[in-house]
């Protein structure tokens, strides 16, 4: 979704089965991009993340972290999954 929506992903080991890069939380200070998706099951409005790890990512820096919904970036299938994070995309 993210490549047919324009994005490039660069930077990050890509599970090409799952289509993602999962970024585990000791090894957030690698990502240095300028945009990072977040999916977790936190509270909305939560990234689900210390924010001293946050204060560590490349995108934090440029306001770049954005948080999602798991249900959907991950869960989400088909078209209305896909939908669903087009409309994301254009919010965020």
């Amino acid at each position: 979704m993210l490549t047919a929506a324009g994005y490039t992903v660069t930077g990050q080991p890509w599970d090409a089965k799952n289509d993602m890069s999962e970024i585990s939380l000791e090894n957030v200070a690698q990502i240095d991009s300028d945009i990072a998706f977040v999916a977790n099951t936190s509270a909305p409005g939560e990234l689900g993340i210390d924010p001293v790890l946050i204060g560590q990512m490349g995108p934090s820096r440029r306001d770049g972290v954005r948080r999602t919904d798991y249900r959907v970036w991950i869960t989400g299938i088909g078209l209305t999954g896909a939908n669903l994070i087009l409309d994301d995309l254009e919010r965020l």
